[in-house]
């Protein structure tokens, strides 16, 4: 039996993709010449979403351990950025929104934004120095592009983002419609019992003790029986470790539960058993070390 030879036609099955695109307008007797590039944009599209779908599944299988394999990490990394280029081929932002740009306040900063986030850095600008740099960049960003800022606190060290910036994200939210969306500048300004669930991402570590203020706040503001979820970087010293930057799991658990906190649970999916408690909490590596998650209730 011969077997058929497998053309680049058949293997993409082109003839049935090349014959999806039929014309309403066409059909009705009065063709429009843009719906067939309207057909073809969002039909691509759709299959970049299942692209990225395809990407994001073999994600999630290499999360569904007890940790995360090492090994793992860079091809994780990889397929994130490749989700990021698909964005930008599509052009899935108008007017070259999949451009956005991301401003890297840490590295006008030189701070990484921790306790010890100067190590192995270049002395920090003065706050008038930043700002310049920021107003530089700023500057220089294709106004109808999105801005993505991240930062820990409004604190990066011994400079502060300018207020005039974080007045226009506030009025940016409002501008857009933005209902589901509130800025806070600190637990306090949280209205009592309004929060659901909460979740501090290597954060807390950075909290100054005593933190019983602090965790007062965070109880005020969540629901009876709300929660509030801890992710941070394991360590072997018996509290804070200054060399690295890690919290203990267990005074962690103290505090909550001496706060009127309930530990409800915690998960090992973070661990990762070939960390030696070594490295500093704070470096590139820090996503690839073992951390903790707990997961705590306010009683209700």
């Amino acid at each position: 039996m011969t077997k058929k030879k497998l053309t680049y036609g058949k293997y993409l099955q082109l003839n049935k993709i090349l014959d999806s695109q039929h014309l309403k307008s066409e059909e009705n007797g009065n063709q429009v010449h843009d719906e067939m590039l309207f057909i073809i944009i969002h039909q691509a599209y759709e299959l970049w979403f299942k692209q990225i779908l395809h990407e994001l599944d073999s994600v999630l299988a290499m999360f569904k351990g007890n940790y995360v394999q090492e090994e793992n990490l860079g091809t994780v990394v990889s397929r994130f950025d490749r989700i990021i280029e698909m964005h930008k081929a599509q052009d899935w932002w108008t007017n070259d929104m999949a451009t956005g740009v991301v401003k890297d306040l840490e590295g006008l900063a030189n701070h990484k934004g921790s306790a010890f986030g100067d190590l192995g850095l270049d002395k920090q600008p003065t706050q008038q120095q930043f700002e310049n740099n920021l107003s530089k960049k700023w500057i220089s960003t294709n106004k109808n592009s999105p801005v993505f800022i991240e930062s820990e606190s409004r604190r990066i060290g011994r400079v502060t983002i300018p207020n005039d910036m974080l007045d226009r994200i506030k009025t940016r939210i409002v501008e857009a419609e933005l209902n589901n969306v509130e800025v806070f500048d600190k637990p306090s300004d949280l209205p009592p019992g309004s929060i659901d669930v909460m979740v501090s991402i290597r954060n807390y570590h950075d909290a100054k003790p005593p933190r019983d203020q602090l965790l007062k706040e965070l109880y005020d503001a969540l629901k009876p029986g709300g929660i509030i979820g801890i992710v941070d970087v394991a360590t072997d010293h018996p509290d804070w470790d200054d060399d690295t930057h890690r919290l203990n799991e267990q005074v962690v658990i103290d505090e909550f539960t001496a706060n009127g906190f309930t530990l409800e649970g915690s998960s090992d999916m973070l661990r990762n058993p070939d960390d030696d408690h070594s490295i500093p909490g704070f470096t590139e590596g820090r996503h690839t070390m073992d951390r903790y998650l707990l997961k705590f209730r306010k009683k209700g």
